[in-house]
């Protein structure tokens, strides 16, 4: 408990068990204070009593004495002076916290309120005379420390008549086509109002930059140079000053902007050969100036550069140029720029190559007219001068087939390049049926035939004679008997190419006739070996098979007499000698080979193994194959002359009786045809092997064979006793 009034406790009772605390607050009243001395000391008891016992404890505080101190009570701002100040401190001790009210309109002072605790605080006065009327005008400030004192401040000034600055407008903006505007100048005081302009944008001219006016509207006049500015806006300050104030004027000018538009975004040419048009315009503002680049060397444009006014277009031809170019897609890109923006058209172009072809018999190299062409998925039908051509679309590797009746089809390859590509492609022919040999007198029963000058010398087993055929006429011209006291039966027959002599095999005299074809006349015979079958001619001597002998027989036809004999497989039947003249190759009929015999040291070097019972053999003039068939097998072997092997074996008809080839000098390609029993042929192609079959002979057949210089294949049918040509 305490009797002092300046200061309060709370709470002022409680209860404590042991071990416990209370907190008490002391709170001091200020205004009960005020009644003691400042700058001094007060302290008063305070008494806690508990139970029986009883505490005392002194409560003291020390006060403070404030002095609010103004440097100024008046303040005289004169005729011209706007802007003025005074101090505010605190002289004594402690805080002084101040506020400052009052004033007029006129009037204005920041801060407005604060605190000292002895430092000095300087509050600004600012007066605007611009409403004020003439004469004396005074307000009072006043500053207020509450319990520490009020002071008031008087501030006054005269305002007597003067010139008033006043421009008309705040900013002036010229748009892209205006060049000169102005605004004015005005005294809304008293007396002379001097100004003048100042601005250090070049491209701004001001006139006049100064004046003095009373009354009177002065005239500034703004005249903007946009030279080399760049388009768009631009933006500068004008400054119009005076002794009585400044104005600032914004000054905008727009730069004409031209702008760019192409009224097109992609040309697409396709493979058209005509020049396409787009317009290029200017949409903005002022004259554009454009260029254009070229993104390819095929593309061109005209004109490549220019000028525009204002909403002007122009045409612009675009052509192509695919000479130099390869067969496919082509883009690129035409950019445009200027002074306007840029822009950016795409060309898009196609180049459609071309095949240029010419389809030809290889046999007589002429041209073949509607032959059939298949390239990709296009067909189409040569020319009468067998030309086609074929477009494409892209460079490369390019496969044609090409097929016509009466041919064997063909596959050609190409690559282009350029967008060009040539071929020639040459068809092998295939021998059709085009006449026969019929005499029934003389051609009795028509075994074998052989070829020289032009004429056939065919055997004719029933009646042991020859007949002579021109090949020419394809006429017979008469038939040779062989003189002997008992059957001949004439097998094998060769021809001397130089010689008019003419070889015959009598099989079951076991002798070789010798027939003089200039009088046709059966002239001699000699011994030949036991079963003369087969006999065929070599450069310069004559090859007979001995089938019971398995040997092979040499005659020097200068003698004429057997030399040699060769000994070669069981049962050598059917042979030919090769195009050099140095191999002679022997079908074995009773062992199923082929023999290679060398005519130089005339000894067998090789035996090819084929199939049973060959009894068929071919070669063609300059060939590279040798063509072996049977009746037993009915396949086709075929023998690499170079390699001496067999490289292929074709099954081709039952029965084969003949066989005959046919080389294309132009293209080396070589055309053998198998006759079956029944007269019917096919034909292989080689060395594409493509097989053409069912073509039709004869009722039957015995042998096949081809003569070079006819360029005819002459098939022998025995039972019609006809010779039917093929060509």
């Amino acid at each position: 408990m305490s009797h002092a009034d300046w200061f309060t406790v709370s709470p002022q009772n409680g209860v404590l068990f042991a071990g416990q605390s209370d907190t008490l607050i002391i709170k001091i009243v200020l205004d009960k204070l005020r009644k003691y001395p400042l700058s001094g000391r007060i302290s008063e008891n305070l008494v806690f009593s508990a139970n029986d016992d009883e505490k005392r404890v002194y409560v003291t505080i020390r006060t403070v004495n404030p002095v609010l101190s103004v440097s100024d009570e008046s303040i005289d701002m004169g005729l011209n002076l706007d802007v003025s100040s005074f101090t505010i401190s605190n002289s004594g001790s402690g805080v002084v916290e101040w506020e400052i009210y009052g004033g007029e309109d006129w009037l204005a002072f920041e801060p407005k309120a604060g605190s000292s605790e002895g430092e000095t605080d300087r509050i600004t006065v600012t007066v605007d005379r611009t409403h004020l009327p003439e004469g004396d005008h005074s307000a009072r400030l006043r500053v207020d420390a509450k319990d520490f004192g009020q002071v008031d401040i008087t501030v006054s000034l005269e305002v007597v008549a003067r010139p008033q600055l006043f421009v008309s407008t705040p900013s002036v903006v010229f748009n892209s086509k205006e060049s000169e505007k102005a605004f004015r100048v005005q005294n809304f005081g008293a007396g002379i109002l001097k100004w003048q302009v100042t601005n250090d944008a070049n491209w701004l001219t001001i006139k006049p930059r100064s004046g003095e006016t009373g009354k009177e509207i002065d005239i500034v006049q703004l005249v903007v140079d946009r030279g080399d500015l760049p388009p768009g806006s631009h933006t500068t300050r004008v400054q119009v000053e005076s002794g009585v104030g400044r104005q600032t004027v914004s000054v905008t000018m727009q730069v004409p902007q031209p702008v760019l538009s192409l009224l097109a975004d992609e040309i697409d040419f396709g493979t058209s050969l005509k020049p396409k048009n787009f317009v290029l315009q200017n949409s903005g503002e002022g004259l554009l100036y454009w260029s254009a680049e070229l993104g390819a060397e095929w593309v061109s444009l005209i004109p490549m550069k220019g000028f525009l006014k204002e909403g002007e277009t122009v045409k612009m031809t675009l052509s192509v140029d695919r000479s130099r170019l390869d067969a496919r897609q082509y883009r690129t890109s035409i950019h445009i720029s200027s002074n306007g923006g840029g822009e950016t058209l795409f060309v898009r172009m196609a180049k459609t190559g071309w095949i240029n072809g010419v389809i030809r018999d290889v046999k007589t190299l002429q041209p073949i007219n509607q032959a059939i062409i298949e390239f990709q998925s296009e067909v189409k039908q040569s020319k009468s001068d067998g030309s086609f051509d074929c477009s494409y679309l892209q460079e490369g590797s390019y496969e044609i087939n090409v097929s016509s009746p009466g041919f064997f089809s063909r596959r050609g390859m190409i690559k282009t390049g350029s967008g060009w590509g040539k071929i020639e492609l040459f068809l092998s022919p295939v021998a059709k049926k085009t006449g026969k040999i019929r005499d029934a007198v003389r051609l009795t029963s028509p075994k074998r035939i052989a070829y020289s000058n032009r004429r056939a010398y065919v055997t004719n087993q029933a009646d042991d004679t020859i007949t002579v055929v021109n090949l020419d006429t394809e006429r017979t011209v008469t038939n040779i008997p062989l003189k002997w006291d008992q059957a001949c039966v004439p097998v094998g027959i060769a021809a001397s190419p130089k010689r008019s002599e003419v070889y015959v095999a009598a099989s079951a005299i076991d002798r070789i006739k010798l027939v003089d074809a200039g009088v046709n006349l059966d002239v001699r015979e000699f011994r030949i070996g036991d079963y003369p079958s087969e006999c065929i001619m070599g450069m310069s001597k004559l090859y007979v098979s001995l089938l019971r002998e398995d040997r092979v027989a040499v005659v020097d036809i200068s003698i004429p007499a057997r030399t040699n004999r060769i000994r070669v497989g069981k049962q050598p039947g059917a042979m030919v000698v090769s195009p050099n003249g140095q191999y002679l190759y022997v079908c074995n009929y009773g062992e199923a080979t082929v023999s290679v015999v060398s005519l130089v040291t005339e000894k067998e070097i090789k035996k090819i193994s084929v199939f049973s019972r060959p009894d068929a053999i071919a070669v063609a003039d300059s060939g590279s194959y040798v063509y072996v068939t049977s009746q037993f097998s009915g396949d086709l072997s075929i023998i690499g002359i170079r390699q001496q092997v067999e490289v292929n074996r074709l099954s081709i008809t039952k029965s084969p009786v003949g066989v005959a080839a046919i080389r294309f000098p132009h293209d080396g390609r070589e055309v053998v045809y198998v006759v079956d029993r029944d007269g019917m042929l096919s034909a292989i192609e080689m060395p594409t092997q493509a097989i053409i079959g069912n073509i039709s002979g004869a009722t039957s057949a015995e042998v096949l064979s081809y003569y070079p210089k006819t360029g005819k294949f002459y098939l022998i049918d025995s039972l019609q006793s006809t010779i039917v040509i093929l060509e």
